[in-house]
């Protein structure tokens, strides 16, 4: 019994030691088992990984591709010529208009220098080289560029160098506008500019020629106004305000003696300048005829025989005349004091003492070839200290006041009468001074015609 019981906890000791051994088995099959699953989880992990990286590696390839498709044809397509040289002065890049510019194909071009296409393009190495050497930048300079088939372009050139990562130069970069139609265009500017200035010379000269001419037709017309000395002699108190609108003027004044008749009047000719100067002498000579050789005293009548006279000059035109003449004629017997007036279109004003009277003119246009009416006469008898105005338009339209209007009669015949009392030197400084301070800056627009006379018996 002792030994069955031994025996039995032999073969127990036996069985537990078995268990124990079936348990380190599986606990290392368990490990191996875990070991696995980890090793399988971090090589999937590491292929995903793997895979993720490939794919993003061929999507920056592809995208890195398209970039740099986009780039070339963006080079290819930009209006100016690019280009980029190794150090060793051989193009590794060139743009299709550049190509262009050089009459290459582009594959001919890369690789190569500029020398190797064209032994006259050595002057372009030159200043590739300085670039290089001086690592620096040459800036928009203008060059004459004569392509293998003998054609002249010209062109705005910038060159600057081109670095790599650690800003070594390692080769140029161009930059090539084709300037070709500016500089075509300066050069026709030029031209016209050069044109212009001997035009401009050849005018100036002809309008000094013209203004010398007129110059002197001024000397000859002031020869023909009635002079000082002789106004002085006919008149006790007078003013004349003359102001021509250019160098020679289309008003005129005039005054004559005829035995004990003195005939004095104003006139405004059509236009002003040259035309109407021309108008003013030729009207004047008429006047000294009608007057000195045939004695006509009488203002409507002397106004009827000038009417004639202007109307003959012009009658050979093939053209309707409109060339004449407004004007305001008087006589007056210093025996008599007797004022006989006739005008054309101009008034005459007598002031006597407070009130100033208009005359009123007839409404006939003299000289003109549609003008056959007879002029009025109006008598009027003076008395002692009476002043005698005439004057033409020129004074009354001239704008000014701040809003370009006109000065009108009826300002000139206030500033008349609020001064009646001053001499008539007096009166013709205060108009001068009216006269300028409402024009202003404005230009002067027409010829300018006072005559004042004061009459003592």
């Amino acid at each position: 019994a002792k030994y069955e019981i031994y025996k039995s906890k032999l073969e127990l000791n036996k069985k537990e030691e078995q268990i124990k051994a079936n348990e380190k088995q599986i606990k290392l099959q368990r490990f191996i088992i875990e070991f696995s699953i980890i090793v399988g989880i971090l090589f999937f992990l590491l292929l995903t990984l793997l895979i993720l990286l490939y794919l993003r590696i061929k999507k920056q390839k592809n995208d890195l591709l398209i970039l740099k498709n986009l780039q070339r044809v963006l080079i290819d397509n930009l209006p100016i010529h690019i280009y980029l040289k190794d150090k060793d002065l051989k193009y590794q890049l060139v743009n299709k208009s550049y190509a262009q510019l050089l009459k290459y194909p582009m594959n001919e071009i890369i690789g190569k220098r500029d020398i190797e296409l064209n032994k006259e393009w050595e002057k372009f190495e030159s200043i590739d080289k300085q670039i290089i050497s001086t690592n620096e930048p040459l800036k928009e300079f203008k060059e004459e560029h004569i392509d293998k088939d003998g054609n002249k372009t010209w062109f705005s050139i910038t060159k600057v160098p081109y670095h790599d990562k650690k800003g070594n130069v390692i080769g140029v970069i161009g930059i090539v506008s084709d300037i070709s139609t500016d500089v075509k265009l300066n050069v026709k500017l030029q031209q016209l500019l050069d044109d212009s200035i001997k035009q401009r010379k050849i005018i100036s000269q002809k309008n000094k020629n013209i203004t010398d001419s007129i110059t002197y037709a001024k000397t000859i017309q002031d020869g023909i106004l009635p002079p000082n000395n002789l106004l002085k002699k006919i008149f006790n108190e007078y003013f004349i305000l003359y102001k021509p609108q250019g160098i020679v003027s289309g008003d005129f004044y005039y005054t004559s003696k005829n035995k004990d008749v003195l005939i004095f009047a104003v006139a405004d000719c059509t236009g002003h300048g040259v035309p109407g100067a021309f108008l003013t002498m030729l009207s004047i000579s008429f006047l000294n005829q009608i007057i000195f050789d045939a004695g006509n005293t009488v203002p409507s009548v002397i106004l009827d025989k000038l009417n004639n006279k202007v109307k003959k000059t012009f009658e050979n035109s093939e053209k309707q005349n409109i060339s004449g003449l407004d004007i305001a004629l008087c006589s007056v017997n210093k025996k008599t004091n007797i004022l006989q007036f006739s005008g054309a279109f101009i008034s005459l004003y007598i002031l006597r003492k407070n009130e100033i009277k208009e005359y009123k003119p007839a409404r006939i246009p003299l000289g003109t070839s549609y003008s056959t009416k007879k002029f009025p006469n109006v008598e009027i008898e003076l008395k002692d200290g009476d002043v005698i105005y005439l004057f033409t338009d020129g004074y009354a339209d001239q704008l000014g006041g701040g809003n370009m209007k006109k000065f009108s009669k009826r300002r000139l015949l206030e500033v008349i009468i609020s001064n009646k009392n001053k001499s008539l030197e007096e009166q013709k400084q205060i108009l001068e001074k009216a006269l300028k301070e409402w024009q202003g800056n404005a230009p002067r627009f027409d010829d300018i015609t006072i005559m004042a006379i004061k009459w003592k018996i």
